[in-house]
């Protein structure tokens, strides 16, 4: 539409799936459409790329070794006692 605006009538099971999501998220319905209409509508050929297209590695990017990484359990578990100390403070 030249406005900008479109009406779409959804049966009454995607309406309510819609209403559902956008309320757990903390969003209206409207803005969920628009999110996933957007996301599932997106192609990168419909853009000009300035520089590299983002689909495409670059070449001169290093690998990341992730033996250098500290294991996710740690991290959970130092970011777990973090948050109940915080916690605790604010009691």
């Amino acid at each position: 539409m030249a406005d900008g605006s479109t009406t779409l009538t959804l049966d009454e099971t995607l309406s309510e799936t819609l209403e559902r999501r956008a309320a757990s998220m903390g969003i209206s319905s409207q803005e969920l459409a628009e999110y996933v209409l957007t996301q599932s509508l997106f192609r990168y050929d419909d853009y000009t790329w300035i520089g590299d297209d983002p689909r495409q590695a670059r070449d001169e990017e290093e690998p990341i070794d992730l033996s250098q990484c500290t294991p996710w359990d740690e991290v959970e578990r130092d970011l777990r006692a973090r948050l109940e100390a915080r916690l605790a403070e604010k009691a």
